[in-house]
């Protein structure tokens, strides 16, 4: 795979419906509150195809991830799964049911891939929802946690979010 910027199009992370991580174009960068929001180039270091395990016993998927420069210029890397038994109207999982699943997708599988990145990582922001939903905008009917985590010593260690 090509390591450079493609000034046309830019790629994301997302799973196929086969399981193996794959790139998808977009045609445009996202600007959302202020904040520049840039998806991060493919890499062959980088790779998900096993299943995720967590403790809730939910299957997440990996919707895709971005790397974020906030203004004061700390880098956030935003990891996006989906995992439709957590929709709420199914009423089987809490937020607090999930937290230890937070920290799981965080160590085990945020660090691992922000490892493979030459920017280095601030925080990590992992969001889990009933559904795929657009960054940037909102979804009332989907059912969405966010936790996040500042990276210190290859360790996630939680953050009010």
């Amino acid at each position: 795979m090509e390591e450079a910027w493609e000034y046309s199009a830019l790629e994301s992370w997302n799973r196929g419906d086969n399981g193996e991580m794959m790139t998808r174009k977009i045609g445009l960068l996202v600007v959302f509150g202020g904040v520049l929001a840039l998806p991060v180039l493919a890499q062959d270091a980088v790779s998900a195809a096993t299943p995720l395990s967590v403790p809730s016993g939910v299957v997440p998927r990996l919707q895709e991830w971005l790397l974020d420069t906030q203004p004061n210029g700390d880098v956030l890397a935003r990891f996006r799964f989906v995992a439709p038994e957590i929709e709420r109207a199914m009423g089987r999982f809490s937020q607090a049911d999930l937290e230890g699943d937070f920290q799981v997708l965080c160590q085990e599988f945020a660090l691992f891939n922000v490892a493979a990145q030459p920017t280095e990582v601030d925080r990590i922001v992992i969001s889990l929802a009933d559904r795929e939903v657009e960054f940037g905008y909102a979804d009332p009917d989907a059912t969405q946690y966010f936790e996040a985590f500042r990276v210190e010593n290859a360790t996630c260690i939680w953050e009010f979010f």
